[in-house]
């Protein structure tokens, strides 16, 4: 018989950086705390691919996780800045490191992407008057771009900002969707509006032979669809 005191064999050990993700991942304010009680450090924690605690938390849409994490001063680049909306650290990061404008995170994405996936309007702004690329695309197989971040959130005075600033209203990401689609797809109204003023072209086909006025079918939004079904007909 084995004796109850004896080590179990082959039990994994937790590093604290394990632990952290663990309690982020469960959305545990408690079990965070806890972790990093222990060491505070962990609040600058990154993934073997590079993300960071505190973008997870952005990414989980778990604000009380990411204010915790705040409170233990973690070191941010760029893309946490961005997606925090943090415009005076991340103005005075590029004062000093411009290069890193239309540099891209671990997952591909510009702090121009963040900013406008995460609704962060004053800082989206800020990166396009410093001459952001309104039409950079992200790094993986999305090739999303930020008119796309911003059409997906909804998020229709920075998708005007884009459009002011650049952005082609007709760029495909990955399978042919446009902006259009997008926010033909979830009844985004004002934005489709936008679009259509900038330009925005009902005709334009998905891969899978998709167009706006599908989407919109697709989303509910019958109304929306016949209306433009019948800018169809007038090109």
């Amino acid at each position: 018989m084995s004796n109850e005191n004896e080590p179990i064999l082959n039990e994994p050990i937790l590093t604290g950086r394990d632990k952290i993700f663990m309690a982020i991942d469960a959305a545990d304010p408690e079990r965070l705390e806890s972790v990093l009680k222990e060491d505070a450090g962990l609040a600058s924690a990154k993934s073997d691919e590079g993300l960071s605690v505190l973008l997870f938390t952005l990414y989980i849409r778990r604000p009380e996780l990411t204010e915790i994490l705040l409170r233990y001063d973690p070191e941010m680049s760029i893309f946490e800045l961005a997606g925090l909306g943090h415009i005076g650290q991340l103005s005075s990061l590029l004062a000093v490191q411009n290069n890193l404008l239309d540099s891209l995170s671990h997952d591909g994405f510009s702090a121009l992407h963040l900013s406008c996936f995460f609704g962060n309007l004053e800082t989206a702004s800020f990166l396009l008057e410093q001459g952001a690329d309104a039409n950079i695309r992200a790094g993986n197989s999305s090739e999303i771009t930020p008119l796309h971040s911003a059409s997906a959130g909804k998020h229709d005075e920075i998708l005007a900002q884009l459009i002011k600033g650049g952005a082609d209203v007709n760029i495909q990401q990955s399978g042919g969707y446009t902006a259009l689609m997008s926010s033909a797809n979830l009844g985004a109204e004002d934005n489709i509006t936008a679009l259509l003023k900038a330009g925005a072209d009902v005709n334009i086909e998905s891969d899978d032979s998709f167009r706006a006025s599908h989407f919109a079918m697709n989303g509910g939004f019958t109304k929306l669809s016949e209306y433009l079904k019948s800018l169809e007909s007038k090109k």
